[in-house]
């Protein structure tokens, strides 16, 4: 890839990080957990669980406090806001995985600007010397007399 190429993926890139950013640093709650349906027999013994194949349907709320799993059965009334939460969250982890990809290959790309900047230095530098060569006068002595 060269410099030009490398300038233009990088102003890409910049875009990219940007819209990510959206996501990244919006004020929106987030629930670091998974809400998942799961059926399950009450153990009242003349519940209908206990003797067919019917069983309850409760939404649990996994996740981790203080280092340890819980599990909490959501009420009915809380689960849109607890799907919300935990939806936005996946959505967070997405976008800051994408982010370290994005910013990895923006870093590729600044780093071929870069070494192309030093060459150009280098090359002007060198141009600098040849003529401050060529400029030299030879010093004469000068007869005082």
């Amino acid at each position: 890839m060269d410099s030009s190429e490398a300038r233009r993926r990088a102003r890409s890139l910049q875009q990219e990080v940007e819209a990510l950013f959206e996501t990244l640093l919006g004020r929106s709650a987030l629930f670091p957990g998974s809400l998942y349906e799961q059926k399950t027999q009450c153990g009242k013994a003349n519940c209908r669980c206990s003797t067919g194949p019917y069983r309850h349907r409760l939404w649990c709320l996994s996740f981790v406090e203080g280092g340890r799993s819980r599990t909490r059965v959501v009420p009915k009334a809380m689960r849109p806001a607890v799907e919300r939460w935990t939806r936005r969250y996946r959505g967070f982890r997405r976008a800051r995985r994408e982010l370290r990809k994005v910013v990895r290959e923006l870093m590729a790309a600044v780093d071929v600007v870069g070494q192309a900047r030093c060459k150009e230095g280098r090359s002007r530098y060198a141009r600098l010397v040849a003529k401050s060569k060529g400029r030299r006068r030879s010093r004469r002595p000068t007869s005082r007399g």
